[in-house]
């Protein structure tokens, strides 16, 4: 009795502390839906009620084998008490040797019973740190599983808000490019038609080649299927048969034909097993490579739009975002900067400014246009250099 207590106030005590700490941590945590909030209960009450089964029935187990390893001694015990007592009975008659064996019984009957009593005491104790050992190490799973569970209802939490944030402001860019791109002079009917031509060419080469790579996967995967499958059918069905005739009796013919019947059961229920094991490797493995094109589907997909914003933005003169550049679309776009950047030195006052061999422009008349735009610079230039000494001629007259 005092073990199946102890037991029950374990349970309830584990049971209220760890339900008031998930309640507490909850109410805590003000971010987490409904929903959050109710899985991550229902999943804790489902393993606090597994675990408290899991600790009653270890409560138990221990108890019962704590009786089974003092019954031999009860036992015992009792058998010498009750030859006492026969014994005692007809001490009436009894000589001087046959009273100092009563006397031996009754000194051995009280050495077992305590003996039996401070066993008792030490088999109560081992069961009860047991069970407290028991109790610890279910709050440890207990608490591990509620951190584990809080945890990821958090981090799908942040990944939510992060999704709605970059959805949010995906959806205020595209508003806004449509917006300029109504509004802008660049943009024309022609141009428009010509990205979203484009846009959908490349959506349809998109389809196309995933649907290719589609069929192409569930070809290998039959191939590979049958492959495997052939061999195993071959194997089983090709073993010797033990249907040689039977030269006895009509009994050892059934009992062949019996046997025979139940080799031919075993060996069926072995290709049905290995068949099964079979598809299902299958299927797993279809599943794992039809999850594999959707997501290179979706990746295609998002770069087809990303690639349709990119130059409806830079026809429509609207600066793209920093977050919505992918690292090579960021390359290109530092590139020029970085031919700017290396320019030639300038040229001298006396060198001629006729075009070179490297010049493009090798006509007639830009060259002389060049040329007369070079002398009137000089010409500026010269004269923003000798209007200072002039000022410092006539300051020196005066």
């Amino acid at each position: 009795m005092e073990e199946h207590a102890l037991s029950s106030v374990l349970q309830m005590h584990l049971q209220d502390d760890h339900e008031s700490i998930v309640h507490q941590v909850l109410g805590r945590l003000g971010g987490l839906s409904e929903e959050s909030t109710w899985c991550i209960r229902q999943g804790h009450d489902l393993l606090l009620r597994s675990a408290l089964r899991r600790l009653a029935l270890r409560g138990s187990a221990i108890t019962t084998l704590a009786h089974m390893r003092l019954s031999g001694k009860k036992s015992l015990l009792q058998e010498l008490r009750e030859q006492h007592a026969l014994e005692q009975g007809s001490s009436q008659c009894l000589d001087e040797h046959q009273l100092q064996l009563l006397r031996a019984l009754e000194a051995r009957v009280v050495e077992e019973a305590s003996r039996l009593e401070g066993e008792t005491q030490q088999t109560r104790l081992q069961l009860q740190q047991q069970l407290l050992a028991e109790a610890q190490e279910v709050g440890r799973l207990l608490q591990q599983h509620s951190e584990r569970a809080i945890g990821q209802a958090l981090l799908g939490h942040a990944r939510n808000a992060a999704t709605k944030s970059r959805a949010k402001d995906r959806d205020d860019f595209k508003r806004t490019l449509m917006e300029a791109a109504v509004e802008s002079v660049y943009v024309t009917s022609a141009g428009v038609s010509r990205l979203v031509h484009a846009y959908y060419q490349q959506i349809g080469r998109v389809m196309q080649d995933h649907e290719e790579r589609r069929l192409q996967h569930l070809k290998t995967l039959q191939g590979e299927r049958m492959e495997n499958y052939k061999p195993r059918t071959k194997q089983g069905l090709g073993e010797p048969s033990s249907g040689s005739p039977v030269a006895g009796g009509a009994g050892e013919a059934c009992k062949a034909v019996h046997q025979r019947m139940e080799a031919q059961q075993k060996k069926f229920l072995a290709q049905f097993t290995v068949h099964q094991r079979i598809r299902l490797d299958a299927w797993k493995q279809k599943a794992r490579a039809m999850d594999h094109l959707e997501a290179q589907l979706e990746t295609q997909l998002q770069e087809a739009e990303q690639s349709f914003i990119s130059e409806l933005a830079a026809l429509a003169r609207v600066p793209l975002p920093q977050s919505r550049l992918s690292p090579s679309k960021r390359g290109l776009s530092e590139k020029p900067v970085r031919m700017r950047r290396k320019k030639p030195p300038p040229r001298e006052k006396g060198d001629p400014g006729g075009p070179t061999d490297d010049d493009p422009a090798s006509g007639g008349h830009p060259s002389g246009s060049l040329s007369s735009k070079r002398l009137n610079q000089q010409e500026n230039e010269a004269g923003d250099s000798e209007s200072p000494k002039k000022l410092l001629r006539e300051r020196s007259n005066l």
